[in-house]
């Protein structure tokens, strides 16, 4: 028959009635013999008999559970006493001399502190010290002085078993790393790793946006640091910059070129300007001569006088005389100062005064001042003289290509600094593009010397949306600059090193003050001097073309860990927090 014991041990083949108490008597007689080896394996034959590996793991789980239960009482003072924990321990000998017996009774101990993997901190070594610990206090002892050395035992276990594995992970880690800078799969890997860690928690966020770079502008490719919205992909940018300042340069000037052609295209130049005049002037001019020879009606001159004696009251010092030396130079006699032909050239000087720059300019309330005294002399002088109003009509129909041409110059001027105008252009003065752009309206009017001017009435749609994407790719350029401006490091010189360190788990080291790791940095840049240098280029490439093969985007997808090596360190993970509530079954049998 089968006897089964206290702890849920099966005695099999036991002759019938056979008391479990003769069946300790047995037990005790044989180990009383002297020949410990003998009754042991005696034992082990009656205690595990005709047991299988299954029944066998069971029991050792079984017993787990148990031994936890038996400690647990006797912390509180209802357990076994040390002598039933002895006798016990005997007769669980031959099933933890069996390797079924064994692994079941370790994972009955994880399976029974499971709860204890979640505690915050299980998986650092103070916190798998102090489980640990408590694991071994909870074991069933014969002495009080046993339990002092379990929970010892536990406390040291628990954490070197940590950092044991750790230790190997590392130790594969470091030795995959070290293989890697040698094939362009490695390298991929490592460039694609350094890009994540680089962008940081929103990774696949800016992986998604590089994966979209778009010019803005025709032939002004974007940088990944321009598109990332990532500061960390910047400063890594920045330092690419510093790395191979050839290929950065080349793209900046590119961009510039792109940025200065589209708008070229808007503000043409002086020829095309000055033909668009010309041909103004000959659909105009001859109506302006007529209307000035014509001269004003007689009854509306009578009737307007006090509006033209006002408007003459509030001409600036100077127009006047101005007005008098165009017409001089002109060879014309401009007569009383309330005729039409007086008029014009007063028109004329003002708007003379009003394209004055630098210190002779009005400044913009002195501008605005000036403009509405313009239009309320222009309002009087078509009702003196309908035929000037027809005249400025023609003039007015001629004057949106010539107005598009000059407010395109008037930025391209504000774009192009001085000092490089015609030269390779290294920079451009994007605030101040920007700037007069957003006052929009205020350039318009300057420039056409029209009050009501409005840039979005002068430019058409397509010319307006150049404009606002010029602003936007020069804007993206900026903001790369200024959040690419964080401290920088040897990572993106020392790419090969940087991923053997990580893999290796050693990272913060002080370069600076440890000869040792000076040489080893050193040995390894002798290892991997090429490998670095084609890495270079290759992530500087990659920056470069965010959106293309081999870009940034694409490389940020080879970094992630493979479907094996996430199962690993998912593994990896749960087993550390795991680890304390194993070690219980250490050293406790």
């Amino acid at each position: 028959m089968d006897v089964r014991l206290p702890d849920g041990t099966v005695i099999k083949n036991v002759p019938e009635g056979t008391t479990q108490g003769e069946l300790m008597g047995r037990v005790q007689r044989m180990r009383a013999e002297g020949d410990t080896q003998k009754w042991q394996q005696q034992i082990k034959g009656e205690l595990t008999g005709d047991m299988g590996g299954g029944e066998k793991f069971l029991a050792g789980a079984g017993k787990a559970f148990t031994d936890i239960g038996r400690g647990t009482g006797q912390l509180i003072g209802m357990g076994p006493s040390g002598a039933e924990v002895k006798e016990q321990r005997q007769l669980d000998a031959p099933l933890m001399s069996t390797g079924a017996g064994m692994a079941g009774n370790v994972v009955g101990n994880v399976a029974a502190l499971a709860p204890t993997a979640f505690i915050p901190g299980a998986n650092t070594y103070l916190g798998a010290g102090l489980i640990g610990g408590a694991a071994g206090a909870l074991q069933p002892t014969e002495t009080g002085q046993e339990r002092l050395m379990n929970t010892g035992t536990g406390a040291v276990v628990a954490p070197a078993a940590l950092g044991a594995t750790r230790g190997i992970a590392h130790g594969i880690g470091a030795m995959r790393a070290a293989a890697q800078p040698m094939t362009e799969g490695g390298q991929n890997k490592i460039m694609g790793a350094l890009l994540r860690r680089s962008a940081g928690e929103n990774a696949d966020d800016v992986a998604t946006r590089m994966a979209g770079a778009k010019e803005l502008i025709p032939g002004s490719a974007p940088t990944a640091g321009q598109v990332s919205q990532s500061g960390g992909i910047a400063a890594l940018e920045r330092a690419a910059t510093q790395a191979e300042p050839e290929q950065y340069a080349t793209r900046q000037i590119q961009q510039n070129v792109a940025r200065l052609n589209a708008l070229r295209g808007i503000a043409k130049d002086e020829t095309s300007l000055n033909a668009a005049k010309a041909s103004r002037q000959a659909l105009a001019g001859p109506l302006y001569q007529q209307a000035i020879k014509k001269g004003a009606d007689p009854e509306m001159a009578q009737v307007l006088q006090p509006q033209i004696k006002n408007l003459l009251e509030r001409m600036p010092k100077g127009v006047m005389e101005r007005a008098k030396d165009l017409a001089r130079i002109e060879g014309q006699i401009t007569g009383p100062e309330g005729s039409v032909a007086g008029l014009h050239y007063v028109k004329m000087a003002i708007d003379d005064v009003i394209s004055q720059q630098g210190d002779k300019g009005l400044g913009k309330f002195g501008e605005r001042a000036l403009l509405t005294l313009k239009n309320d002399l222009l309002t009087v002088m078509d009702d003196l003289s309908p035929t000037y109003g027809q005249a400025r009509q023609a003039f007015a129909k001629a004057s949106p290509p010539i107005n598009q041409m000059q407010v395109g110059q008037s930025l391209l001027n504000k774009l192009e600094p001085a000092l490089t105008q015609g030269q390779t252009p290294i920079r451009m003065n994007a605030e101040t593009f920007a700037r007069a752009l957003r006052e929009g309206d205020t350039l318009a009017q300057k420039t056409t010397g029209f009050e009501g001017a409005k840039l979005d009435q002068i430019m058409t749609p397509r010319q307006l949306s150049t404009l606002e994407a010029l602003r936007k790719d020069m804007g993206r350029s900026a903001t790369a600059s200024t959040i690419g401006k964080g401290v920088g490091s040897n990572t993106f010189q020392n790419l090969a090193q940087e991923n053997l360190m990580q893999q290796a788990g050693v990272q913060n080291l002080p370069q600076l003050l440890s000869r040792p790791v000076q040489l080893t940095n050193y040995v390894l840049r002798s290892v991997y001097g090429s490998a670095n240098e084609e890495m270079k280029k290759r992530l500087a490439q990659a920056l470069l073309d965010p959106a293309g093969k081999g870009g940034a985007a694409e490389l940020m997808k080879t970094g992630l860990p493979g479907p094996t090596a996430k199962a690993m360190a998912e593994v990896l993970k749960r087993g550390e927090s795991y680890l304390p509530a194993a070690s219980a079954a250490t050293g406790h049998q």
